[in-house]
């Protein structure tokens, strides 16, 4: 009876254990099937650029941000499968403001090398309606797979996808690149397009009738929003009389910002052609707490190139139709609101050398809002940076700043004030702040006693 229990036992164990073994199968099965099943996004919209494209959604996918992020000169777009201790799957797209040098075979093959991994294609593959110059590395050492595929769109710039697969577990890196890269679309009209052609109007005519106007320095308040006065901002602009020639428009500027921990002061010096087919930057900014100096010059010659010259080291990038100095913001905003762009996309040249995004856009004056200056028209201008800021700024018939407000890791308000009020309230910036418009009229002069010598 003994033995018939044991053996009862010992049967009922081994059916056990294979169902056991059984559901661990299925349940392994459920779970590479589920990675597998993953869906696309909704097609994530580049704003301003035309550019459209999807990430893959569900099947444990994760999204690391919610849009294109912007960082280093580029637009982020990604996601990330975690699928085990040793296993992932990273997914993403990047758009560059900045030509980017396109790899050739024998360099991808290098690539490959490097890696120790083997190269099993290079091609052009088409994908909807853009072609893509994809290829694929496995490097079995150490079960990783990257697959790329970048497309240089109609306007000059560059998109590429990254799919990068770790694990040997699974196997998907073929099918997100092929689905995700399908999905990328482009579309000619955009505010990036018009803001190309809003541009091109202002370096051929607009700029220098716009600048050849200017015989005011401007002078404006830098207030938080409870109107305490944290500092001053004011700039001017000066034409050489006469012919135009190399450096004839001049633009100077002076700011100082002091809150908190904070305070710190900026000058600029610019001079170009009318056309800003070349130009000469130089900008000094100095952290007044730590008494440290940061000069920056930035260059652009008669070959297109861009030259950023820093302490930290040089950098070089060729101009584009859709950059534009920081410093000739105001007189951009002027042009804008002259010509009939409802919205344009640019890339502002920031005075420390980096890129910055911006879109401007037409705004609709409140009635309520600062009813005392008596603005009649007013534009909205967003920022792309590590986070997003934005700005409105309120003008008069005669396009001039009357107030501008900005949003964003600093909040803080410019007014329009006269030269006598920020005088009072900083006397100890006096001699600078009058250097500002002598720079332009010295230039001038200086340029104009140049032609009599020559006659």
């Amino acid at each position: 009876m003994a033995d018939s229990e044991k053996i009862k036992r010992f049967g009922l164990d081994k059916i056990g254990f294979f169902v056991l073994l059984l559901a661990g199968v299925f349940c392994a099965r459920l779970l590479v099937s589920s990675r597998t099943n993953f869906k696309l996004s909704k097609p994530v919209y580049l704003e301003g650029t035309g550019v459209s494209a999807a990430i893959p959604a569900g099947g444990g996918f994760q999204r690391i941000s919610e849009g294109f992020r912007y960082e280093d000169n580029e637009f982020r777009l990604g996601a990330v499968l975690q699928a085990g201790r040793q296993a992932a799957v990273s997914v993403h797209w990047r758009y560059f403001l900045l030509p980017i040098e396109q790899a050739l075979p024998g360099s991808i093959a290098d690539d490959a090398n490097t890696l120790g991994g083997v190269l099993e294609y290079s091609q052009s593959k088409e994908f909807g309606q853009l072609t893509f110059d994809c290829a694929k590395i496995v490097v079995a050492n150490s079960a990783t797979v990257f697959l790329t595929g970048s497309t240089v769109l109609p306007d000059g710039r560059t998109l590429k996808l990254e799919v990068v697969q770790k694990g040997r577990d699974f196997d998907i890196a073929d099918k997100v690149f092929n689905s995700v890269i399908a999905s990328a679309s482009f579309k000619a009209e955009s505010p990036l397009a018009d803001g190309i052609k809003f541009l091109e109007n202002f370096r051929r005519k607009d700029f220098a009738k716009s600048a050849g106007k200017k015989t005011e320095q401007n002078y404006y308040y830098i207030e938080d929003f409870t109107d305490k006065k944290l500092g001053f901002s004011t700039d001017a602009v000066g034409v050489a009389a006469g012919e135009s020639e190399v450096n004839s428009v001049i633009a100077a500027g002076l700011y100082f910002f002091q809150s908190g921990m904070i305070a710190r002061a900026e000058q600029d010096l610019f001079a170009c052609e009318p056309n800003l087919h070349t130009f000469k930057w130089g900008n000094r900014q100095n952290d007044l707490l730590l008494n440290r100096e940061m000069p920056t010059t930035v260059k652009l010659d008669e070959t297109g190139m861009i030259t950023i010259q820093k302490r930290t080291g040089i950098q070089n990038f060729a101009n584009s139709g859709s950059m534009l100095p920081e410093i000739l913001f105001d007189c951009a905003i002027e042009s804008f609101l002259r010509g009939s762009f409802d919205s344009v996309m640019l890339d502002m040249i920031v005075s420390d050398g980096t890129i910055r995004p911006i879109i401007i856009k037409r705004a609709k004056v409140e009635a309520d809002k600062f009813p005392e200056l008596k603005a009649t028209k007013a534009v909205e201008i967003k920022f792309f940076d590590s986070g997003v800021a934005t700005q409105t700024i309120y003008l008069n018939d005669a396009n001039e700043m009357l107030i501008s407000e900005i949003h964003g890791g600093t909040s803080y308000r410019l007014r329009k004030t006269e030269k006598e009020k920020i005088v009072a309230d900083f006397p100890e910036w006096t001699e600078k702040i009058e250097q500002i418009k002598e720079y332009t009229v010295a230039v001038d002069a200086d340029k104009t006693s140049d032609k009599k010598k020559r006659k």
